[in-house]
């Protein structure tokens, strides 16, 4: 290699390193990705309220948990001092405070409810907690196949909104009784579920039953892989008016993400409202039928004061073929003050950031058999 290159090598090096450039890590998509790491929870090691404690989680993890019990006491709890992550924190939290923890709350919150704290075992893994919640063998009497079946709770921090959770491959060890090998099988990918609009999901994993004399299985090994956005963009356009065709649109971008107001029309009965989502280049591939599932967390909303439209139910209008790169869509809002000026309303939309791919190990074990 010549002088003049090494030269110019070093220099660009140099660059790099004044600016915190990082070949592998700064490429959008690992931005993405680092986006949704577990955020590190520290507590201190003295005697807190529970309500403080869950404002801590939301504070630091960006994670909200609501209070749906129907006692609503405030036990003063002792959680050790470390550095854990959200799940593990409000297991911990729940377990002192002798509550439970809903997972299947309306709009995909997570809640603390009347109940008592989950025994079932449980592996923390990146944003996700999986948990064992079933166990059952059947067999199939015209076949005689014996079935172990294990369904999975998956749930994942609240501030993450995927769209697609899938498990598997996954091997099972049976434990082995006195003086024979451990017995392995194994099961392919569940399958894509969807799961927009949700914090968890119950996921079956099916394997071949081993004989009554084997009454554990020793670990239960998978992957989780998930597909959604690193994080929901909310963009905000205030004094609104009318656009019609040929004016200039009004556009905002986030991350990579624009978003374009192209229309704007206002009406005696009805406002229409004509919205572009471009996102970034280079995001997962979907699937042809997939294609509109990155717009299941879409929300838009006018907001005046504490006044909130929202459009009228069923009535988005595709202005344009949806792929996974581009949404044209037209929104109808039906007008609740006639004397509204459009000038005092700011529009309100939230649409998903770049998004990624993410893949989670977990490892499940010592369940009983039935």
């Amino acid at each position: 290699m010549t002088k003049p290159v090494l030269t110019a090598l070093t220099a660009f090096f140099a660059t790099a390193v004044f600016f915190g450039w990082t070949y592998s890590g700064d490429d959008p998509i690992s931005l993405a990705k680092k986006e949704l790491e577990p955020r590190p929870f520290v507590t201190a090691d003295r005697e807190q309220k529970l309500s403080a404690i869950l404002e801590s989680l939301l504070k630091q993890t960006g994670n909200l948990v609501v209070d749906r019990r129907t006692s609503k006491s405030d036990p003063k709890i002792v959680l050790e001092s470390s550095r854990s992550s959200f799940w593990q924190v409000l297991d911990a939290a729940v377990r002192k405070a002798g509550c439970a923890v809903s997972i299947y709350q309306p709009e995909g919150s997570i809640a603390l409810v009347d109940g008592r704290p989950s025994s079932a075992r449980t592996d923390y893994t990146g944003i996700f907690r999986v948990s064992a919640k079933r166990v059952a063998v059947s067999q199939d009497l015209e076949s005689g196949v014996h079935t172990c079946i294990v369904a999975l709770d998956v749930a994942w921090e609240p501030r993450f909104q995927p769209f697609y959770v899938e498990v598997g491959p996954v091997e099972a060890i049976y434990a082995s009784p006195a003086n024979e090998k451990p017995r392995v099988e194994r099961t392919l990918s569940s399958g894509q579920t969807p799961v927009a609009g949700r914090a968890a999901a119950e996921m079956e994993v099916r394997l071949p039953a081993p004989p009554r004399k084997f009454q554990t299985i020793e670990s239960l090994k998978g992957t989780l892989r998930v597909i959604g956005p690193s994080k929901m963009l909310d963009f905000t356009f205030d004094k609104l008016r009318s656009i019609k065709k040929g004016d200039e649109p009004r556009s905002e971008m986030q991350n990579g993400v624009k978003v374009t107001l192209t229309g704007l029309r206002t009406g005696a009965e009805r406002w229409s409202i004509d919205v572009l989502i471009e996102n970034p280049t280079g995001g997962v591939k979907f699937e042809s039928f997939q294609t509109s599932t990155w717009l299941d967390n879409n929300r838009i909303a006018l907001v005046r004061g504490n006044e909130k439209w929202v459009p009228e139910p069923d009535a988005e209008e595709p202005l344009a073929a949806l792929t996974a790169a581009r949404a044209h869509i037209r929104y109808h809002f039906q007008v609740k003050d006639r004397k509204s000026s459009l000038a005092d309303w700011t529009l309100q939309y939230r649409t998903p950031g770049r998004i990624v791919e993410l893949t989670a190990p977990f490892v499940i074990r010592d369940l009983l058999l039935p």
